[in-house]
């Protein structure tokens, strides 16, 4: 009977060793980034962060991530109630829409993303409404991208907690941890990291080297 259970036991560990386990987390490294071109919100009614973030490979210098814009589009209204809200989507819409065709060139466009609405807490329905304006002004075409899944790329933790986003952001462009930046800048910018870092691989041509 006891050589039974300890023949058992040992099958039971030798079948728990064949489990594949997740490795542990790593901050994500320069050539852990896919190239792409993506402009990234963090959708508000009164303060969207936005941030334009391309991620070239090149064989010599390897893997450039660059930040070539970003901003806060900003806005206020005396009205309260649903009819602020209505105002505050109404000139939100046209910012976004304005940033787009301003820092895009169409006829090669980037990626279009943003944070994915919050599902608790306060401030839903703005939330929503924002990012519907984001979705919107992308064509329908964009993507949404969960702050908790980017956060955890970055971070190691899907908390979305501030100031880690604050430092994941500023390993790789280290003005973020200034005064020049601000929290919905970073957001965005995570939200741009994300997607490159979840972009499918492809084969990189020597022709895209010039513009990416």
């Amino acid at each position: 009977m006891k050589q039974a259970l300890w023949d058992e036991l040992r099958e039971q560990v030798a079948a728990s060793q064949l489990i594949t386990r997740a490795p542990a987390w790593a901050a994500p490294v320069p050539a852990d980034f896919r190239p792409v071109e993506v402009i990234a919100f963090d959708p508000s009614l009164t303060s969207a962060g936005w941030a334009f973030l391309r991620v070239s490979r090149r064989t010599e210098t390897g893997t450039r991530l660059v930040l070539l814009s970003k901003g806060t589009l900003r806005v206020s209204t005396a009205q309260d109630g649903y009819l602020g809200t209505y105002e505050k989507a109404s000139r939100m819409k046209a910012l976004i829409e304005e940033t787009l065709w301003r820092e895009i060139d169409w006829r090669r466009p980037p990626a279009i993303a943003w944070e994915a609405p919050a599902v608790r807490g306060h401030r839903l329905e703005s939330s929503l409404i924002a990012g519907y304006l984001v979705y919107e002004a992308s064509h329908r075409a964009g993507l949404a991208v969960s702050a908790n899944h980017a956060s955890w790329q970055l971070t190691g933790s899907p908390l979305h907690d501030k100031r880690q986003i604050a430092a994941a952001v500023a390993r790789y462009f280290p003005s973020a941890a200034g005064r020049t930046w601000n929290e919905h800048e970073r957001d965005a910018m995570a939200i741009a990291l994300s997607v490159s870092l979840d972009a499918p691989e492809r084969p990189w041509t020597e022709s895209e080297d010039d513009f990416l």
